[in-house]
């Protein structure tokens, strides 16, 4: 076999390798023996919403037909709950968190912005930008022609 075979062979089993067992493992995840051993695992959380072992089953299989078929959205839209059992009651307590940590990562980048904007609005002041720690050009001596070590 030619040398210039072998590295192509070599490339390729090198490229494609990882790839393949990467995939074969999302694949073994979404089939219905994985989601069964999973939900049947010991230190496995109750249902937030209340759902029954059976239930979640029924409806993580229904999850991964979906992840594995070629179906559109709809599939899962026309999915209804049997007749008399209720929809489970959104929750809000997530949402207040979730609200709570938006606004505080909003202020927070506010300040670093102001901080931001400031270090360049006075740049005769000989303060250190608070966002990345760099001097002002001051400091570096760019007025006076030196390097700002010396």
């Amino acid at each position: 076999m030619p040398g210039w075979l072998l590295k192509i062979l070599r490339f390729l089993i090198t490229v494609l390798v990882p790839v393949v067992l990467s995939l074969t493992a999302v694949r073994a995840m979404l089939s219905p023996w994985y989601l069964e051993f999973e939900y049947r695992t010991p230190m496995f959380p109750d249902d937030y919403y209340g759902f029954t072992m059976d239930e979640r089953l029924a409806y993580g299989r229904v999850a991964v037909e979906y992840l594995v078929n070629d179906a559109g959205i709809e599939f899962l839209g026309d999915l209804r709950f049997p007749e008399g059992q209720e929809t489970p009651a959104p929750s809000f307590a997530n949402m207040v968190d979730c609200t709570y940590m938006y606004n505080d990562r909003e202020l927070e980048q506010a300040a670093v912005v102001a901080s931001f904007v400031s270090h360049f609005e006075r740049p005769d002041e000989p303060s250190p930008c608070s966002v990345c720690g760099s001097p002002s050009p001051k400091q570096y001596g760019q007025d006076s022609g030196t390097d700002g070590y010396s």
